[in-house]
């Protein structure tokens, strides 16, 4: 029996899995150290790169933002852009907005804008 119980062991572990990469990576819920999954479109002003985060994540994005602009701060770190129905939802409008570069000009605060468009 113990034989029959190693044999089949070894061959499980012979049968190559038919995971690609990417359907691993699917399955992790983390994007990155700062970034979980989900449906919540932000643009990350210090990093400059749009992401479909998790709920906390866009929760402190918009606490962050409003702060920045009661405060005054002219570099803000984040914008809060969009709760989507799903994921799939978020990552469609990313891909649209990554190849048009509408980010930066969110990062300024909203008097600083005003201003640059009267320098150009």
């Amino acid at each position: 029996m113990k034989t029959v119980i190693a044999s089949l062991f070894i061959f499980i572990s012979l049968v190559p899995i038919s995971y690609s990469q990417e359907d691993i990576a699917l399955l992790d819920p983390f994007l990155s150290d700062n970034y979980t999954r989900g449906g919540n479109l932000i643009y990350d002003c210090r990093s400059k790169h749009w992401v479909c985060t998790g709920n906390g994540e866009f929760d402190y994005c918009q606490k962050e933002r409003t702060f920045g602009v009661n405060e005054k701060i002219s570099d803000l770190g984040c914008v809060p852009v969009k709760v989507f129905a799903s994921e799939k939802a978020c990552i469609d409008s990313q891909k649209n907005l990554v190849s048009g570069n509408f980010g930066m000009r969110f990062c300024q605060h909203p008097d600083l804008q005003e201003a640059n468009k009267l320098i150009k």
